[in-house]
């Protein structure tokens, strides 16, 4: 049997299958309310049969779900290798040079990929950095960070759990692995912007250069999404590592990324990025180190 529309004193609209109807209520199969019973007091208007057009496009209707879900292929993953399924993930590259009085050129390189349910959340990120200016290099560096959010759906608060390795050949280490874990809250939430606190500790080990020690740290840190638009994103991230091996040293990590969307197809699109991280341990003359990065990515 095809629905019927029900309109009421306030203008509302009930459609269903009606069951019974008497001089004082009808009962409607509601496909979500289930059995309701409606006074007929309270009808405006007389039930409205489907005309065979209506038929027609309720019939269209029922099936289209089920043609749209033949019609649209399963996430396959990154390069259809069945990797990072239901992820979202990003691709940037950029490459930027001069020729002159001095040669200069800067590569930079980044894969990120972020993956969220009810109660998991996953982030990673590489960025690969070169910079030469007259056949000498001035950085080459590598930072590839993961971490893990444990949710309790619901609830505002979360655990966490992440790691972060680091490749610098200009730093007095040569490689850096860290790990760290701790409690997070969701300090605010919205359709454009979400706003996430952290506090926990952690551990690092250097190795290589002269500077090869374990040191234990603790963890502060604030994360920003700001969907500006449909187009634009901007995201910031502020990570205190006081010192807990040496009174009053520590490190500070502040990363900024504003993201473009060119193109709605094909996922092209422009970020610009800044990153420094500021290490009073650091035997090097400026403590703070500094990337910035103009690319075009590649998102899915």
């Amino acid at each position: 049997m095809y629905a019927e529309t029900v309109t009421l004193e306030n203008g509302d609209t009930l459609t269903g299958k009606i069951i019974s109807r008497s001089s004082d209520n009808i009962v409607l199969s509601h496909p979500v309310l289930g059995e309701v019973t409606i006074p007929t007091s309270s009808i405006k208007a007389p039930v409205e049969h489907p005309t065979s057009k209506d038929k027609q496009t309720i019939a269209a209707t029922k099936s289209a779900p089920a043609d749209k879900s033949k019609a649209i292929a399963d996430d396959s993953g990154i390069f259809n290798a069945a990797w990072l399924t239901d992820w979202k993930y990003r691709l940037e590259a950029g490459v930027s040079g001069s020729s002159g009085k001095s040669d200069n050129q800067k590569i930079t390189i980044g894969f990120s990929a972020d993956y969220e349910d009810h109660d998991k959340r996953w982030k990673h990120k590489t960025s690969y950095y070169r910079y030469e200016s007259d056949g000498d290099l001035s950085d080459h560096s590598l930072v590839a960070t993961l971490n893990r959010d444990f949710l309790v759906p619901g609830d505002p608060r979360f655990y966490f759990a992440g790691g972060q390795f680091d490749y610098d050949e200009f730093k007095d280490f040569d490689y850096r692995l860290s790990a760290n874990g701790g409690l997070g809250y969701e300090l605010y939430k919205s359709s454009t912007w979400r706003l996430l606190g952290r506090a926990g500790l952690g551990l690092n080990r250097t190795f290589g250069g002269t500077r090869e020690e374990t040191a234990t740290e603790g963890l502060l840190q604030l994360d920003s999404k700001w969907k500006i638009n449909s187009h634009q994103t901007l995201d910031l991230s502020n990570i205190l590592h006081p010192s807990l091996s040496d009174s009053g040293e520590y490190r500070n990590i502040t990363t900024m990324d504003w993201k473009l969307k060119l193109d709605d197809d094909y996922g092209l699109g422009l970020v610009v990025g800044f990153a420094n991280e500021y290490d009073s341990l650091s035997e090097e003359s400026d403590k703070n180190d500094v990337k910035d990065h103009l690319s075009l990515s590649l998102a899915h």
